[in-house]
């Protein structure tokens, strides 16, 4: 994407499902959790010339988008995320790193499961 400005967003979540991803943020750096978003998204807003714009977007721009406008309300991932899957990108990389993302939810819950 490039580099573009969006003034007073309005977001809105396109259809029910929701996608989970790691998801991290330099305002919490070294800090990664499982973070479940909308798949698609639809943001009115002004561009840096003044004029309303529509963006239509689905997967990693719709994440990003959801991920920096929460920051204009002063929520961020962690507000969002599955408690249980947050670890540092340390711990990520030793332990998790290069298993699916099922395998990673699997044992993530399996606590959960045996209850």
């Amino acid at each position: 994407m490039p580099f573009h400005v969006i003034i007073n967003p309005k977001i809105t979540l396109l259809g029910e499902e929701r996608v989970e991803y790691f998801e991290g943020c330099l305002s919490l750096e070294n800090l990664m959790a499982l973070t479940p978003r909308a798949r698609s998204v639809r943001v009115e807003c002004v561009d840096e010339k003044g004029e309303a714009k529509v963006i239509e977007a689905s997967g990693w721009y719709a994440r990003i988008l959801q991920h920096e406008i929460d920051h204009l309300a002063g929520t961020m991932y962690v507000d969002h995320m599955y408690p249980r899957t947050l670890m540092t990108v340390e711990n990520f990389t030793q332990h998790w790193k290069g298993k699916t993302l099922p395998e990673m939810r699997n044992e993530l819950f399996a606590a959960e499961k045996r209850r």
